[in-house]
């Protein structure tokens, strides 16, 4: 009696990614139309601040308003362009607190 010895199987031409597809996707690649929209708002938002929202325009053309905690609207557009002066305002922030901190004596 002879016993088959099986040779192990080779699966490396076979690419399986078993990764679900959320941690693949973008951000908001499970959610569907307005829902991509008003979950993009709401983190915008946050990243804005307390008491920072976005609204939408509710005249022509009808767009996103950036309001801040004094209820000013700051910026008006798509939400990439109020995504982008968000980011704007947040790095030059940054680096402002970079430079004070850099010129101060210790």
């Amino acid at each position: 009696m002879s016993a088959e010895i099986e040779s192990p199987t080779d699966d490396s031409d076979r690419l399986i990614d078993e990764t679900p597809l959320s941690a693949n996707a973008e951000p908001y690649a499970e959610l569907r139309g307005y829902e991509i929209s008003e979950q993009q708002a709401r983190d915008i938002a946050a990243d804005a601040g307390p008491g920072w929202r976005v609204e939408r325009e509710p005249n022509p053309p009808y767009g996103w308003n950036l309001v801040d905690d004094r209820a000013t609207i700051v910026c008006s557009g798509s939400l990439d362009q109020i995504e982008t002066w968000v980011l704007n305002r947040n790095t030059e922030s940054s680096r402002r607190q970079q430079v004070n901190e850099d010129i101060e004596p210790t």
